[in-house]
């Protein structure tokens, strides 16, 4: 009986030794680094989307609007532009996104804003 309780507590030792780097691992600099910035991107696009929407439905003025997506999108541009230094890095994992996938570029943002744009300008 000795034995068996014995061979019991040395196989969960091996287990804990063999499953805890895995399971206890802290993510390296770089994957936290990628996690941050695809977070800040996709709180940027949609602030972009929302303002959008704000112009549409009267709730923004066209100066302001336009203000605030300057901004925005130069932020968005620098997140991007530091995406693209830490991918080389590591494998960026992907971001889920409300409305397919999220542009890559500065030149996509931009077409994806007139874009939507024409769509809010057709329905008003």
């Amino acid at each position: 009986m000795g034995a068996v309780i014995g061979a019991f507590v040395l196989l969960l030792v091996v287990i804990y030794m063999t499953l805890s780097p895995v399971l206890l691992r802290e993510p390296d600099e770089a994957e936290s680094e990628a996690s941050t910035l695809l977070s800040e991107k996709a709180r940027l696009l949609d602030a972009i989307r929302e303002l959008d929407l704000d112009l549409a439905t009267g709730k923004l003025d066209d100066e302001d609007h336009r203000r605030l997506r300057a901004r925005y999108l130069a932020e968005a541009a620098d997140v991007e532009r530091a995406i693209e230094e830490t991918a080389g890095r590591v494998a960026a994992p992907a971001v889920e996104q409300d409305e397919g996938p999220a542009p890559s570029t500065d030149d996509e943002i931009e077409l994806e804003i007139a874009a939507r744009r024409e769509r809010l300008e057709e329905k008003g």
